[in-house]
C-alpha cells in the first residue's frame, strides 16, 4: 500500500499499465530479448542496459531493493517512451521495442501485479 503511494510506485503502476496495453494490442505475450547490437537508438539501449542490471541476481526475498530496483527504471522508461516509437512501422523495430517492453513487464510480475494499484 506505501508504494501505491510514492512518486515511484505511481509511475511503475502508469508504466507497467503502459507497457502492459501496447502488448496487449500487439497480440505479444512474450518476446526474446533482442540483441544489444540491434537497438539502434539511445533510449533502447539505456532501457535494455537498466533492465539487464535491475534484473541481475533479482533479490527474490528482499522486497525493498525489488523496490529500488523498479524504481531505477523510471528514468530510463521516461526516455524510452519520450524517444521512440514503440508501434514503429517496420516490424522488426516494432518487435525490438515490445520485446524490452516484456522484459519489462516480466520483471515488474516477478515483485507484483501492479495493475491492482
Amino acid at each position: 500500500d506505501r508504494f501505491a503511494t510514492t512518486p515511484e510506485g505511481q509511475a511503475a503502476a502508469e508504466a507497467n499499465k503502459r507497457a502492459a496495453n501496447l502488448l496487449r494490442k500487439a497480440g505479444v505475450k512474450e518476446a526474446p530479448a533482442p540483441e544489444m547490437a540491434a537497438l539502434s537508438e539511445p533510449a533502447e539501449r539505456t532501457l535494455a542496459e537498466a533492465l539487464t542490471k535491475a534484473e541481475a541476481g533479482w533479490p527474490e526475498e528482499d522486497p525493498a531493493e525489488q523496490l529500488a530496483r523498479l524504481a531505477a527504471l523510471a528514468a530510463p522508461l521516461a526516455r524510452f517512451f519520450d524517444e521512440v516509437l514503440v508501434m514503429a512501422p517496420e516490424e522488426s523495430v516494432r518487435m525490438r521495442r515490445l520485446a524490452l517492453l516484456a522484459r519489462l513487464r516480466a520483471l515488474v510480475l516477478r515483485f507484483a501485479d501492479l495493475s491492482r494499484l
